[in-house]
């Protein structure tokens, strides 16, 4: 990938602020979905629209020993009965978002695009550095 960006277009700040936050986005990604132990940023849901979708809260800082299956495995543990329909609104949303990760999602193509977005990121922030004079 190749932005052809010019000698002078970034300073180091802002080639730092890419990297703290594309770039670690990216990895954070990433390693949820690849169960690697850490703290992420967890969006509860906190409300339903009127169309039943969650209405999502601030992100929370979440330790996970296990990325995304500890995730999946302590949500389930924790609410054994719910299947979607015999909750809250917002049970029922937080059952869907399970679900789709636990069910649905096709986690391995998804990790995939994980990976060429990190790798797009931090191949920019390279380029980006290249520009310091």
């Amino acid at each position: 990938m190749a932005h052809n960006y010019t000698t002078g277009q970034f300073t180091q700040e802002q080639c730092d602020e890419y990297n703290n936050e594309e770039v670690a986005k990216a990895v954070g990604q990433l390693n949820l979905y690849k169960n690697v132990s850490g703290t992420y940023k967890i969006s509860p849901i906190l409300s339903v629209d009127g169309d039943g979708n969650g209405v999502k809260g601030d992100a929370v800082d979440t330790v996970l020993a296990a990325g995304l299956s500890t995730l999946l495995s302590d949500w389930r543990t924790a609410n054994p009965a719910l299947d979607g329909t015999n909750g809250t609104d917002i049970e029922n949303c937080e059952y869907a978002r399970w679900n789709d990760w636990a069910n649905v999602r096709d986690i391995p193509a998804y990790i995939a695009e994980l990976e060429i977005n990190k790798t797009a990121c931090e191949e920019c922030h390279a380029e980006m550095l290249a520009t310091l004079e």
